[in-house]
């Protein structure tokens, strides 16, 4: 499922874009943890990625 999911988002496929962030939320909510070394700034970071998600799927929307 997943490798399939790859390849539509390859071929600029917007639901599997979206899906493929949705399901790495976890491993980008620590990184940005990492990262951000604050936990506010971190979920600012996670709620930016959020507005990009929201965006996308508006995009493909249209």
């Amino acid at each position: 499922m997943i490798f399939e999911l790859e390849q539509r988002a390859i071929r600029g496929d917007h639901k599997a874009i979206l899906s493929l962030i949705e399901m790495d939320q976890d491993i980008l909510y620590r990184l940005a943890i990492t990262y951000m070394k604050n936990e506010q700034d971190a979920m600012d970071v996670m709620h930016f990625n959020g507005d990009i998600s929201a965006a996308q799927q508006s995009v493909s929307n249209f």
